[in-house]
């Protein structure tokens, strides 16, 4: 009787089993069905108008066009923002990474100019493209998506043309001239082409950021104070050493004349007269 109970209770605890399988299994997608499809599918790109990744990357869009807000303002690259916003529209999943978590974990969200969410999605580590979270599941994704991990360049144009340097972050405009060393800094002037013409583009180059060893750099009546790296401001220095003028070698010194004077005659010595 007890074998007989047993295996009835067996029986049921398959059943059981199969029946919690055949819910669970139902209740998500096979990876097969999620291969290929987009991410985002109802990402329209044209009505974003602010980006986010936690605290390390926040832009907007204004009147004055997109600017990032976490770099005090500065002006953005439209067309950069584009593209990365058009890969986020195209994104498809590349496979299903099933009992694997994202890693480290940041969010990108995306809203209207009414401040109004329009998509958020969960992007973690890097490994032959980036894995993502897409219908309750980590999935990876071909793309890296490296502008989003807040790298300036990504979103802005950091190239100064009239000085051929790129600078590496903006200075806080809060900083004053003599906290910056700009105030005491050293001229530097180089000749740039406006249309045809040559024009004179001035800068001066400041100190050395603290902790770091970029150094503060401004273009003459230019709004915004740049960081650019040491040995760009190097470069720019050595222009400014003059070198050493050679000593002029000292004259040959002129040889002593040596004057031949004529023996006097002795106030004794006889005349001597011809007859």
């Amino acid at each position: 009787m007890k074998n007989k109970n047993l295996l009835a209770l067996g029986v049921v605890a398959i059943v059981l089993g199969g029946a919690a399988y055949f819910v669970s299994s139902g209740s998500r997608p096979s990876a097969a069905k999620l291969n290929g499809k987009l991410i985002l599918p109802n990402l329209d790109v044209s009505s974003v108008a602010s980006i986010e990744v936690g605290e390390s990357l926040k832009l907007s869009a204004g009147d004055d066009g997109w600017k990032l807000d976490t770099l005090y303002g500065y002006p953005a690259d439209r067309s950069k923002i584009a593209d990365s916003l058009i890969k986020l529209a195209e994104l498809k999943v590349g496979q299903v990474a099933r009992g694997r978590d994202l890693g480290d974990v940041k969010e990108i969200v995306l809203r209207d100019s009414a401040g109004k969410e329009i998509a958020r999605l969960p992007i973690g580590d890097k490994h032959r493209g980036r894995y993502v979270g897409f219908s309750g599941e980590t999935v990876l994704v071909t793309d890296t998506l490296d502008a989003f991990d807040g790298d300036v360049g990504d979103w802005c144009d950091t190239y100064i043309q009239d000085f051929n340097i790129s600078f590496t972050t903006v200075a806080d405009p809060a900083l004053s001239p003599e906290e910056t060393g700009i105030a005491t800094g050293v001229v530097h002037t180089v000749t740039a082409k406006e249309g045809t013409n040559d024009v004179q583009r001035v800068a001066v180059i400041g100190g050395t950021a603290k902790n770091g060893t970029d150094r503060y750099f401004k273009p003459e009546g230019g709004k915004w104070t740049y960081l650019i790296p040491s040995y760009a401001a190097d470069r720019m220095l050595k222009e400014h050493e003059k070198p050493a003028e050679p000593a002029e070698p000292a004259p040959d010194p002129e040889p002593e004349s040596e004057s031949v004077q004529e023996p006097e005659p002795a106030a004794d010595a006889p005349s001597v007269s011809e007859d």
